[in-house]
């Protein structure tokens, strides 16, 4: 009596996506982040320093042990966006060589690292 393989589920192409309006979002340097992690959801904040412009603003935040720093963003995505989103900042980031992972790390030691 022979077995039937079971045979793999047949995925269907990923949807064709038009990106649209990209130029008509500001553009806002984060200075500090975090992500927040739900049954359901990753939310990461983004966080931008509050620099102080005026002379009186800025004697008085000397006195201040820490910097206040504003949320200008909140992004939740689901927990396969997060896998892709983290997958693509990782691949960005060795592209621009800022980060090694396996595929980009010798695989003998460097003279620094004996």
């Amino acid at each position: 009596m022979a077995e039937e393989q079971a045979k793999p589920e047949e995925q269907s192409p990923p949807e064709e996506l038009e990106f649209i309006g990209m130029g008509d979002v500001p553009a806002l340097h984060a200075d500090a982040f975090f992500v927040l992690q739900s049954a359901d959801s990753f939310t990461i904040y983004f966080f931008q320093h509050d620099i102080p412009n005026l002379k009186r603003e800025i004697k008085k935040t000397e006195a201040i042990s820490t910097k206040q720093t504003k949320c200008f963003a909140r992004i939740a995505v689901s927990p396969m966006g997060f896998v892709s989103l983290t997958q693509a900042l990782v691949h960005h980031a060795s592209a621009a060589g800022l980060v090694r992972t396996a595929s980009t790390s010798p695989s003998t030691p460097t003279k620094d690292e004996e």
